[in-house]
């Protein structure tokens, strides 16, 4: 493999990313394959700090435009510090949660313009777009109903929020079919992880 595959997890809290990118990476390592497994915001020792500023409960401090900042100098640092190099070597790499978020998150749930917000993720992350996305999708009832523990600065917002975020997730998807996989993920684990692992070999296969 020349260049390595790119998959990212998207949706919103609770819809199974975690599990379903985990059980991937598990897989496709019991298959032969290098990957390598990261999360954004996180996936580096800068972003294990940026995802304390950004999702601490506390963190209202922060208005939309400098959140929506820090939460592209993370996917910047990450992309040039892991994920491309990684990439160049051939190796798999599978993202919970990536660019779409930005624009679902900071332009469907907070209102920002969702153009800049594109602008802004081409930017920092010199125009590096996923081969593959799995669209998670659920309703917020769902996903309150499967939240366990308390909720960070981002899962306490409201419902009216969170379905801000869906309707922007939703368009994404039809916008970009090619690149996106829907799944329902309200169905059973096994079936979601089926959909998840046949789609993965495909884009493999394709290859």
């Amino acid at each position: 493999m020349e260049r390595g595959l790119f998959i990212t997890f998207e949706g919103i809290d609770n819809c199974g990313k975690s599990v379903m990118s985990r059980r991937l990476a598990e897989e496709l390592r019991g298959m032969g394959y290098d990957v390598i497994l990261t999360r954004q915001p996180g996936g580096t020792a800068l972003g294990q700090q940026l995802r304390q500023v950004l999702l601490h409960p506390d963190a209202d401090g922060l208005d939309e435009r400098a959140e929506a900042l820090v939460f592209a100098a993370d996917r910047a640092y990450h992309v040039k510090k892991l994920v491309r190099p990684a990439l160049e070597q051939g190796i798999i790499v599978i993202c919970d949660r990536y660019g779409d978020s930005l624009v679902a998150y900071q332009g469907g749930g907070r209102g920002m313009d969702k153009a800049f917000l594109r602008r802004l993720n081409a930017f920092a992350t010199d125009d590096l777009v996923p081969d593959l996305t799995y669209y998670l999708a659920i309703d917020h009832a769902t996903s309150a109903a499967r939240q366990e523990g308390g909720c960070d600065f981002i899962e306490s917002e409201s419902a009216a929020f969170f379905q801000r975020v869906i309707d922007t997730f939703e368009a994404l998807a039809a916008e970009q079919p090619q690149r996106f996989c829907r799944i329902d993920a309200t169905q059973p684990m096994e079936s979601v992880y089926a959909q998840v692992k046949a789609a993965a070999l495909e884009r493999l296969a394709a290859r």
